[in-house]
This record gives structure tokens, sequence and C-alpha cells, in this order.
């Protein structure tokens, strides 16, 4: 994508490693650690806040916290409501740190329901989705925020197919693969537990050391 990053963490952003962190009593604890003060700094929807972030994380940083987000998102209120809020500026970073660490089918699943929202690369600017979400509406009913994470019933059906009941069906297969009890105890291990293993793997690129 079109923002810089740093070759090495950078003191602003990355905590110091500590031994501490290893194992980590959850293994979402991980990520927080690794994106370190990302969170307080970054300004949503403000591009220019953002790029200046941006460009004292590593990519691994950049990667992680947009996945973070952007699933985070789309498991609380589905594709619509990425779409519709600010996180969805780091949707096409999203699906890259998946495939970075090591989970392609949840990167394919977020590249599907990405290209079902019509516009690819994902627009940064949220007016610019807000008015796509708006354009697949089919009544005036669900022209303006009666999506279905607002309870006023579904989002809006594309009048050329079937993409709501595909965004919930990727949806669907996207929450069985962070359930699966395939990586041990702890909450949604199989989706935590790799990342947070990829990052002590490569804990330079995320702390300093």
């Amino acid at each position: 994508m079109d923002w810089q990053h740093a070759d090495h963490p950078d003191p602003e952003i990355s905590l110091e490693w500590s031994e501490d962190f290893w194992p980590p009593e959850e293994w979402y604890f991980m990520p927080d650690w690794a994106w370190g003060n990302t969170d307080p700094l970054w300004k949503f929807d403000n591009p220019e806040s953002a790029k200046a972030v941006a460009a004292k994380m590593t990519k691994e940083q950049l990667y992680l916290f947009a996945v973070m987000q952007v699933v985070g998102d789309i498991c609380n209120g589905g594709f619509s409501q990425a779409f519709y809020n600010s996180y969805s500026e780091l949707a096409e970073e999203a699906v890259l740190g998946l495939e970075m660490f090591g989970l392609p089918r949840h990167a394919e699943i977020l590249d599907e329901g990405f290209t079902l929202f019509g516009i690819r690369p994902i627009p940064r600017d949220r007016n610019v989705r807000i008015a796509k979400l708006e354009a697949l509406s089919t009544t005036e009913k669900d022209r303006f925020g009666v999506f279905g994470f607002l309870g006023f019933g579904k989002p809006a059906i594309n009048p050329a197919g079937d993409v709501v009941e595909r965004w919930e069906l990727l949806q669907s297969e996207l929450f069985k693969l962070l359930q699966a009890d395939t990586h041990g105890d702890g909450y949604d291990a199989a989706f935590y537990r790799p990342i947070a293993e990829w990052i002590y793997e490569r804990k330079d690129r995320f702390f300093i050391l």
C-alpha cells in the first residue's frame, strides 16, 4: 500500500522486550504488546496523522495492527460494519498481514469479502466507503445507517447479486476458523496462538531488544 514504514522498531512506538512476555498468560496479550503504543497515537480518519504513525512502525507492526482492528470489526458486526467504521482504512494491510502471519484462509475470506464490496483497493476515505454502502442499497429504507450492525435489519443488498448472504457465509467461516479447537486452551487460540508464536520468533521486528 501507499504508506511508508520503519526499518526497525521505533522507541516511540515499540515496547522493550521482556522475558516476562513469553509465554503469555493469554495468547491475545502478545499482539497488544507487539504493536506497543500504536493504539493511543493512531488517529483514524486523519490520513496525515496515520501516515506519520505508520512511518514509525515496522511493516510487521502495521500489518498486525491492521489485522486486529479489521478482523475484530468484522467479528463484531460483519463486513458492513467494517466498511462503515474507520478501521477499514487498514483493510488491505489486514489481508497482507494474515498472509504474512501464516493464516492464508483467513486472508482469502477477507479478500473475497472485500472484493464483493466492489472497490479495490478498499478506500481509506470513510466517506467514500459509506457512499458505496449506500449505493449498494436496494430501497430507500436501507439508504443510510440501516445496516445490520445497527439493529435495523440487514445491510444493503446489491441488486446484481447476493452480497449480504455471501458476506454472512464468509463471516461464519471466519468465526469457525477463529474458534477451532486446534491450538490448545485460551480464547480463540486457533487465531491468536499462531500470531503470538510468529511474533515471538521475530521479536526484533516488534520490540526494542
